[in-house]
């Protein structure tokens, strides 16, 4: 990997590698996500790019970054990403639909459908009804972003995350030191106030993580200090107004204007994320 004697696993999970963001900055590999995807394949991908800044001079987003991640993982317990998620934090809290697919879409009945990409995979205008990409295959993400779950299950794991229930004081206390202020290029997250933690991200007091795939985008963010869940979650990719802005703009309408999110109600809401 680029500069792989240098990347601290540290700087994986507060995305300051300097990695591309991977897999589908490749044209070609677009078309896989109808036909599926090797952990080699996304691996590779993610590798043959180069990197965006040294590490640890910025923030910047990468999905290869957490594709890595998962490979640490298979590495040290000696599991798939998907077998270790299952045994280490699915069934311990209790997760019933929650998966990391190993192929196709992980899907079981009931589901809601997904539309609209973005121009992934697509020539059609995104989110139109003929445009359904429900069918296309998680592998192709994997552990930047191939997650099944429901929204039950969300509220469950989204507590568990935002307290560190599932680590040690120690591990939850360096996952929370020296949060780093961030803003995606492209304007996804509006001009509110984000940090970024070690695999979680922060706003308000709300600890929890966004995430998207051709067709769904999400958030779920938890705050201890309210003991409240509040999640987002659109069957349409792109959206005008992203599931992280609408989170904040329910949040402040439930606990008023002063959360500390440092936008108002109206921004929140106004329409300006646009995915060409």
């Amino acid at each position: 990997m680029p500069n792989g004697d240098q990347i601290t696993i540290r700087q994986l999970l507060n995305m300051t590698s300097g990695l591309s963001t991977g897999f589908l900055l490749i044209a070609e590999n677009v078309e896989k996500l109808e036909v599926g995807c090797t952990e080699e394949d996304v691996l590779a991908a993610g590798a043959s790019l180069p990197p965006v800044v040294m590490p640890g001079a910025m923030w910047s987003y990468s999905n290869y970054g957490y594709d890595l991640l998962g490979r640490v993982v298979e590495v040290i317990t000696g599991l798939d990403a998907s077998a270790a998620i299952q045994q280490r934090i699915a069934e311990p809290l209790g997760l019933r639909r929650t998966l990391l697919p190993t192929s196709g879409n992980g899907l079981s009945a009931p589901f809601t459908h997904g539309y609209g990409t973005g121009g992934v995979a697509s020539t059609q205008a995104p989110g139109v009804a003929s445009d359904d990409v429900t069918a296309l295959h998680q592998s192709c993400v994997g552990a930047s972003g191939g997650m099944v779950s429901t929204l039950s299950d969300l509220r469950v794991w989204s507590r568990a995350l935002a307290t560190g229930a599932l680590l040690r004081r120690a591990v939850w206390r360096e996952a929370k030191r020296d949060l780093l202020p961030y803003a995606f290029p492209d304007d996804y997250n509006g001009p509110g106030r984000w940090r970024q933690g070690l695999g979680f991200v922060e706003s308000g007091g709300f600890i929890g993580k966004e995430g998207s795939f051709p067709g769904y985008e999400s958030v779920t963010m938890y705050s201890p200090s309210r003991r409240t869940t509040i999640e987002v979650v659109a069957t349409k990719q792109g959206n005008a107004i992203t599931p992280t802005r609408m989170f904040q703009a329910l949040a402040m309408d439930v606990f008023g204007r002063n959360i500390g999110f440092g936008l108002t109600p109206a921004q929140a809401m106004a329409p300006t994320y646009t995915i060409e």
